[in-house]
């Protein structure tokens, strides 16, 4: 178990149990937030919790944590783009 922790950056178990039960915590709160009617909250709501969800794997599960500083910033430059088409396509929405 000593050398699977320090293949990837000492990384244990309990840290991903920990991970694991906050993904499934998220959920639940997802399934809550989904029958709860919050009018034109509802999509945003839907939209960050499952940010919040994707950032836990691609940190815990996947590492990226432990990439290197440029990796890192390829990836903040994808997100924000994301970020600003999604943004534009609810304003075209909310305007039209």
């Amino acid at each position: 178990m000593e050398s699977h922790a320090s293949e990837h950056g000492g990384i244990r178990v309990r840290t991903y149990t920990v991970v694991w039960a906050g993904l499934l915590i998220l959920t639940g709160i997802t399934v809550t937030a989904a029958r709860m009617h919050l009018g034109k909250w509802s999509v945003l709501t839907a939209l960050f919790i499952a940010s919040v969800k994707s950032l836990l794997v691609l940190f815990f599960f996947m590492h990226l944590k432990d990439e290197k500083s440029m990796f890192r910033w390829m990836f903040l430059t994808a997100v924000v783009t994301l970020t600003v088409f999604i943004g534009m396509t609810f304003f075209d929405i909310a305007f039209r």
